[in-house]
């Protein structure tokens, strides 16, 4: 795969951002070091330990400040701070988007009693495709199951979202969280179940990484323990410089033009036949833009 790098200049309002989240913990959205896109950050909810926001930069990507709404069912959800488990810049992730170097990911498991876990992202509008991915790590014991729908709650096939399966500690640089020595497992991907699955056996920087080639509305992570205690880890994060603003419909105060007596035809005259309106000056009408949606 051929990554393209882009280079941009960005503003990041964290007065806006930090006004809009009531929340006990929050954690904005950061550029990446020295990458193409910006790191998504999460927050929970004042008084809730599984319940919270999600911000995906400013209003200049195609979404919208917080970007979506979450909810998990997992008995525990943290939020470490990517200072010693993180997607190097040589990873297919962090060659994309750049390094999530001390850049907060979340991290949860199963629900009460070991059963599965499930975690909604609800946005705010619906979201641009191609411009955005996500990685999900730690996928060695366990599986991910991937779902999401449109606007009208339609299932949406997320099939074709996956790019490919690497392992974060078996790169150079190599997170001081990742234990010494070769790291080469992988979690394996089936389309058919639309499940990224682990191997069954506790590893170390297992991930996947993923970015959506349609619109949605909600997207649904169902976590599911194949043995042990385990854990999974989310990144998320937008190329900030192709993604399109957010826009409203078009109203009927920019009308459409219609031709006005000023330019009159002339005096028919042997020689010049009056002028007639012609289909290459056809009146413009309204388009629509592109609405939007560790240690």
């Amino acid at each position: 795969m051929v990554f393209v790098r882009r280079t941009w200049l960005i503003a990041l309002p964290p007065i806006l951002l930090a006004g809009l989240v009531p929340s006990a913990i929050a954690i904005s959205s950061v550029q990446a070091v020295g990458g193409t896109g910006v790191y998504g950050g999460w927050s929970l909810n004042a008084g809730s330990s599984n319940s919270g926001v999600l911000n995906l930069g400013s209003n200049v990507n195609g979404f919208l400040v917080p970007a979506a709404s979450w909810s998990s069912s997992a008995s525990s959800v943290t939020f470490p701070t990517g200072a010693s488990t993180w997607l190097g810049p040589t990873t297919p992730f962090g060659s994309y988007f750049g390094s999530s170097q001390n850049r907060a990911y979340m991290n949860q498991g199963t629900a009460p009693s070991a059963q599965p876990s499930v975690i909604t992202y609800t946005f705010s509008t619906v979201t641009p495709s191609g411009t955005w991915g996500f990685a999900l790590g730690d996928i060695d014991a366990d599986k991910v199951k991937i779902s999401a729908e449109d606007p009208l709650g339609n299932a949406v096939d997320v099939s074709g979202w996956y790019e490919s399966s690497f392992n974060y500690c078996n790169v150079s640089p190599k997170p001081s969280g990742c234990p010494a020595g070769s790291n080469t497992d992988t979690p394996v991907w089936d389309p058919a179940t639309a499940t990224l699955v682990g191997n069954g056996a506790d590893t170390s920087g297992a991930a996947a990484w993923f970015m959506p080639t349609a619109s949605i509305k909600t997207l649904t992570f169902t976590f599911t323990r194949l043995t042990g205690i385990p854990v999974y880890q989310t990144w998320i994060a937008v190329d900030e410089a192709s993604g399109p603003s957010p826009s409203p419909t078009p109203t009927s105060e920019s009308p459409t033009p219609s031709p006005t007596s000023s330019s009159a035809s002339p005096s028919p005259t042997s020689s010049s036949a009056s002028p007639s309106p012609t289909s290459s000056s056809a009146s413009p009408s309204p388009t629509s833009s592109s609405a939007s949606p560790s240690p």
